[in-house]
């Protein structure tokens, strides 16, 4: 997991809030912790929560491969000039989660380096154009 010194906690607090729940007491000591319990995911399941731009707040649960950028079709929808119509897509994998650059213009970085191809941790950061989302994760339990 990455440290989020950079994230915005009027829009994570704002996030927790409309959830319900006050931050300070959903437990974790990272933010990525306490918005992933706030939640409440379960065992196997992921999310991104966006934490920096507008619609700072805003949840998506991860199910199937999910499109990011300005196009009407995606399932993230960032209407800003610095994402591209297809811009991004987070994808499902045997390995866990992935999110993949689509050839965009301005590029998609993930904990700050850009990348054409990565899997993802709980607690990382994609960046698309002004946005930032966070992908929380609860790990499966173990037989």
């Amino acid at each position: 997991m990455t440290a989020a010194p950079d994230w915005d906690p009027e829009a994570t607090a704002a996030l927790a809030a409309g959830l319900g729940v006050p931050l300070a007491a959903v437990p974790g000591a990272h933010p990525a912790d306490r918005l992933r319990d706030a939640l409440g995911l379960r065992p196997g399941e992921s999310a991104l929560a966006m934490v920096r731009g507008p619609g700072a707040g805003s949840t998506f649960r991860l199910h199937e491969a999910m499109l990011i950028g300005r196009s009407g079709e995606a399932t993230v929808l960032l209407d800003d000039v610095s994402v591209s119509r297809r811009h991004a897509e987070v994808r499902p994998g045997p390995d866990g989660w992935t999110v993949a650059d689509l050839g965009s213009l301005n590029g998609t970085y993930l904990n700050l380096r850009r990348v054409e191809q990565a899997a993802l941790a709980h607690g990382d950061e994609i960046q698309v154009g002004l946005f930032r989302l966070v992908f929380l994760h609860k790990p499966a339990r173990r037989a």
